[in-house]
């Protein structure tokens, strides 16, 4: 939560334009141990730096309507709404929205980013929905690292590397570069050495600065990108280094379009509109 709660701010402060207004954000969580953590860490960043939090709706992860929620982010009227997602609430969300006859001008989905697809599919939401993610393919091209290893993955396997699949070969290389550390198989040799670990982010096939523990056995080196929705398929924003487009927002103060009801399907999909940001 605070690696994204971090880079959400960042993206907000790269997408803006000389002399442009700050945004103005809400914050529509799960109430679970997920979404209220981002809550907190997003109240806390965003004052420190500088921006405002006009409103913070929780819902339950398990409601079939969460129409009270989608009311008060509509009556908030916010620039850009993070949205914190359960499983299988990014539908339920995007249909409430819809009902409502409200679209906001920007989501950014922190959680699973299968619920920011179907989001995006909703008709009104094209174009609006940018999604945290751990990993993607894109991001493996400024790391010859990754490249090699996606490019073996896909060799030997038939079928593109996943983040779950870069994500569990990065475990098994940090636990194995602990134990070529340790010089031996005793536990708490390889524990220690896990706790000295100090990798450099081309060491790794993530989008990070490293591998390096903190006290609690966080990795303070960690770090997310952002991917948003453009023409049905989802490109990355964020970190700079890493994106292959431009983050695409409505400017501050744009009204939020209405959300028409028809009969199209939910693969429908609409024309994004906005001003294109750096």
């Amino acid at each position: 939560a605070a690696d994204y709660g971090g880079a959400f701010l960042s993206l907000l402060r790269n997408a803006e334009l000389p002399g442009q207004e700050r945004r103005r954000v809400a914050v529509l969580y799960s109430n679970d141990a997920t979404g209220t953590d981002l809550n907190s860490i997003i109240a806390e960043y965003g004052e420190e730096a500088g921006y405002q939090i006009v409103a913070s709706a929780p819902y339950e992860p398990g409601d079939a309507d969460p129409a009270a929620a989608v009311g008060a982010i509509q009556a908030a009227a916010p620039d850009v709404v993070l949205l914190a997602t359960a499983a299988g609430a990014g539908e339920r969300l995007g249909n409430a929205f819809r009902t409502s006859g409200y679209t906001p001008p920007a989501v950014v989905v922190y959680g699973a980013p299968a619920e920011a697809a179907r989001l995006a599919a909703i008709p009104g939401f094209a174009g609006r929905v940018s999604r945290q993610v751990s990993w993607s393919l894109p991001i493996t091209r400024a790391n010859p690292l990754a490249a090699a290893v996606t490019e073996r993955y896909q060799h030997d396997f038939g079928v593109a590397m996943t983040a779950e699949a870069a994500t569990a070969f990065t475990a098994v290389t940090i636990y194995a570069r602990a134990i070529e550390d340790a010089g031996s198989s005793a536990r708490e040799r390889i524990r220690s050495a896990l706790v000295a670990i100090d990798l450099p982010g081309s060491a790794t096939i993530m989008p990070w600065n490293g591998v390096r523990f903190d006290g609690t056995h966080q990795n303070t080196l960690s770090a997310t990108a952002v991917e948003q929705d453009t023409d049905g398929s989802f490109a990355t924003v964020y970190p700079r280094d890493l994106a292959t487009t431009s983050v695409n927002w409505p400017p501050p103060g744009s009204a939020a379009p209405a959300t028409a009801l028809s009969s199209a399907g939910s693969g429908t999909r609409a024309a994004s509109t906005g001003a294109r940001n750096g």
